[in-house]
């Protein structure tokens, strides 16, 4: 959780478009394999435009995580003091790779409908990685207290995005798996709550 109240908003080539103050109702939603995204609330006495890529960073304890928004929302006017009410969320950036289908061999054109891979956790996660690499996300694994790591298990994969195919991994090892800070992480980790963001006053 940031440990400020003022974020600051990025368009999709990077530059700032503006300094925002969190208000009630700000939150860091999280569920494990499922959810990832900040809802940031606030106001502007200037109407703006944000629109897809649009982005901010999330200091935490894993390290500073970017949150992009990928539906567009408009904001509404609020008569009585004269401003524009928004309502962003910002969703955690490996949730792009839902839109990317997952295949052995990324670098080949043809399309891998269905195939599988019978190997362990790590050989498994090479794969994944390799596929990120293609799409220009750099990103490496750790592998924390998984039982199975070692133990070589057959999984299918029947066109399928790359993130189904990491829950998909992570099922069949019997573990769960975590991203922050460009490490995807897997192992049994307790998480999945709402952590409200500090406000400004």
């Amino acid at each position: 959780m940031d440990s400020i109240a003022e974020y600051s908003i990025y368009d999709i080539d990077g530059t700032e478009k503006c300094k925002v103050v969190a208000e009630e109702n700000s939150v860091y939603h999280v569920e494990l394999m499922k959810y990832d995204y900040v809802k940031l609330c606030f106001k502007l006495y200037e109407k703006k435009s944000f629109g897809l890529g649009d982005y901010i960073y999330l200091q935490s304890d894993g390290g500073k995580q970017k949150f992009e928004i990928t539906e567009i929302h408009k904001p509404t006017y609020d008569t009585e003091t004269g401003s524009y009410s928004y309502e962003l969320q910002f969703n955690a950036e490996c949730y792009k790779w839902g839109n990317k289908k997952y295949k052995y061999e990324p670098k080949n054109d043809r399309f891998e409908a269905s195939w599988a891979l019978t190997d362990t956790l790590a050989n498994h996660m090479e794969v994944l990685i390799r596929n990120l690499a293609y799409y220009g996300w750099n990103f490496t694994y750790n592998i924390k207290d998984v039982v199975n790591a070692t133990k070589s298990i057959y999984i299918q994969f029947d066109n399928i995005s790359i993130l189904d195919a990491l829950t998909k991994i992570a099922e069949a090892f019997g573990t769960e798996w975590i991203v922050s800070d460009n490490i995807i992480t897997l192992g049994r980790v307790e998480l999945g709550s709402d952590i409200e963001l500090e406000q400004g006053v």
